[in-house]
């Protein structure tokens, strides 16, 4: 059996914005912006600041993040087809009594750096 091709164009649902946001523990990351700071890294520094409410994510050479002690090397796993990667950084939400969930973050990509600094 032969089933149509709905009408519309596209067979996926609709496209959510391009923003960055938490569900369960994860940052979501969207493929443009992954892409342009990170590149095709398998892994990312993670660097939290608690206390100035800061996650900092950066590619695997950047210079300084690789020498501050608090800064840890996470998996940048494909999430879907679109190109969206994810960060787990549920360790530091349970450490850190950090929400696991929101519908987006405010950041500021700085790609002359290779970093993404995330407003927690």
């Amino acid at each position: 059996m032969i089933f149509p091709r709905p009408q519309g164009g596209s067979t996926q649902g609709p496209r959510q914005p391009e923003t960055v946001h938490l569900q369960h523990g994860h940052v979501i990351l969207p493929e443009a912006l992954s892409r342009s700071l990170f590149g095709e890294a398998a892994q990312v520094y993670t660097w939290l600041r608690p206390q100035a409410g800061l996650l900092v994510i950066g590619k695997p050479d950047h210079p300084l993040l690789g020498q501050e002690p608090s800064a840890q090397l996470r998996l940048c796993k494909h999430r879907s087809t679109r190109g969206d990667r994810a960060v787990d950084i549920r360790e530091l939400c349970l450490d850190h009594s950090l929400p696991e969930d929101a519908a987006t973050l405010r950041y500021e990509p700085r790609p002359q750096a290779g970093t993404l600094v995330i407003y927690l």
